[in-house]
């Protein structure tokens, strides 16, 4: 049902979130040189770290469910993907052909052309 589809999404969306905010405060420690657009205080970052994780282990804990776990799983299965083909770039015959099919069938393929300005 319709909630239970929210529950996953939100549970995937918080997850995330909070990894993002995650490398936001490792970087603002290992990385102390790079200049930064925006600086906010570390208790923010930290403070919405915390909510994350709250959010993410809350549902399991109140009502530990094994979808949750198909897509925790959903989600890690990304790594199969994005490690051979875009952290090493393997190229497999024939995938270039297939991706630009896809993208011409969907309308998708990026414009050869700049906007003008």
């Amino acid at each position: 049902d319709i909630s239970s589809l929210v529950d996953f999404f939100s549970f995937s969306a918080w997850l995330f979130y909070g990894v993002t905010v995650s490398c936001l405060i490792i970087f603002r420690f290992t990385k102390k040189d790079v200049e930064r657009p925006i600086k906010v205080p570390i208790v923010i970052p930290i403070l919405f770290v915390l909510i994350a994780i709250y959010l993410v282990i809350g549902p399991i804990i109140e009502s530990p469910q094994i979808e949750l776990l198909y897509a925790f799983l959903f989600i890690i299965g990304g790594l199969l993907f994005y490690f051979p083909f875009v952290y090493f770039k393997l190229k497999i015959k024939g995938f270039e052909w297939l991706t630009t099919s896809v993208q011409l069938l969907c309308e998708v393929v990026p414009s050869p052309y700049e906007p003008e300005s």
